[in-house]
């Protein structure tokens, strides 16, 4: 699956669904399970857990 179809989805739910904010991420140089590395995956989920903490703060 390229990144278009999963930016289509988000698109549509942005404009129809309750509740957002949505968040989009697109790893290019990832492969279907992210990126490999224990510090990589540290990252992301650092990532994803630093994006709901802001949202949060808002």
């Amino acid at each position: 699956m390229l990144y278009h179809e999963p930016a289509k989805w988000v698109a549509r739910l942005r404009a129809t669904a309750q509740g957002g904010p949505f968040l989009l991420k697109t790893e290019m140089g990832a492969g279907h399970g992210g990126r490999s590395g224990r510090y990589d995956a540290w990252k992301e989920e650092a990532f994803a857990l630093s994006w709901i903490i802001e949202r949060g703060t808002k």
